[in-house]
């Protein structure tokens, strides 16, 4: 298994952003797999305290079968403070599904960390070559999916949405429609199960 690999684990397909150590997989699905409110309401959250963070660790996590939760990792996630708005990230959480954070995504999906890192004249969106490695698909179509970084608009926190007209907006933005579009990502062991045998390469 390497780094961009398309891989089968449980009902979905996952890309595979990170090798740690050799002992550990960060993974993401490669599409779009649920669309789920953020939150049940329109209020200030963070990740922390967030409806979609308890349906995938409470509701989507035990829909693994029992040897496949054994290899899904409990991670720490540091929930950094918005760097272009400063907007609380809110307290550490201990997950196993969660979505990515600003941070994250910039590192994994093609370096656009110095851009992160200085708004500029950045005003709304960070615009570059790596918009396209940023897309998700729900069924046909490209959709922008939420991250778990708060941003900051009208006087609100609400989540970080990515791939936003094909761009990553680290400034949140609010919906007319109900729903959060979800890209769910996870850490999977590889040394539970020797030679990854839960794993399927596509």
């Amino acid at each position: 298994m390497v780094k961009h690999d398309l891989i089968t684990f449980g009902q979905y397909t996952w890309q595979v952003l990170a090798i740690e150590e050799g002992q550990r997989a960060l993974i993401i699905t490669q599409d779009i797999v649920d669309l789920r409110w953020y939150h049940h309401q329109f209020v200030n959250v963070t990740w922390a305290n967030s409806t979609l963070r308890h349906y995938l660790n409470e509701e989507l996590y035990p829909s693994f079968g029992p040897e496949e939760q054994a290899q899904i990792m409990q991670v720490t996630n540091r929930n950094a403070n918005n760097p272009w708005f400063n907007t609380a990230g809110g307290p550490d959480t201990a997950d196993h599904l969660f979505l990515l954070s600003l941070q994250e995504v910039c590192q994994y999906f093609g370096d656009s960390q110095a851009k992160l890192s200085t708004k500029g004249g950045q005003t709304w969106l960070i615009d570059d070559q790596n918009n396209g490695n940023r897309q998700a698909r729900y069924g046909t179509d490209f959709h922008g999916w939420r991250l778990r970084s708060d941003g900051c608009q009208y006087h609100q926190t609400w989540p970080c949405l990515c791939a936003w007209q094909r761009r990553l907006r680290p400034a949140q933005r609010r919906w007319r429609c109900s729903s959060s579009i979800v890209v769910a990502a996870l850490e999977v062991s590889l040394a539970v199960v020797g030679n990854a045998a839960l794993f399927y390469f596509n």
